[in-house]
């Protein structure tokens, strides 16, 4: 959830629509709060590996530019919003 909230944080203080491994990376070594040394579980290559996981649970969509096999920009679908959503409590279950 700290990666998904993190990419959110990302997108909408960058104003993007889709991000690349080496934007967010260079924003979370800015941040420097999301780096805890007691908690390795939230190093760098856990948070690519999270994002990997969330393209592959639907929540982010890959791309891949033409003119660039190696980078991948990765976009968020309707399925990360609604839990962005849902976390800001602006979904009425009613």
């Amino acid at each position: 959830m700290r990666t998904l909230l993190l990419v959110h944080e990302y997108l909408v203080v960058k104003k993007r629509r889709g991000f690349t491994y080496r934007g967010l990376r260079k924003y979370w070594d800015i941040k420097g709060v999301y780096r805890d040394k007691k908690d390795p579980a939230h190093e760098w290559h856990t948070v690519e590996r999270n994002i990997r996981e969330l393209a592959q649970q639907g929540f982010l969509k890959r791309k891949h530019p033409r003119n660039n096999k190696k980078t991948v920009i990765f976009y968020p679908t309707k399925r990360f919003w609604n839990v962005i959503k849902e976390r800001e409590g602006l979904i009425d279950d009613s």
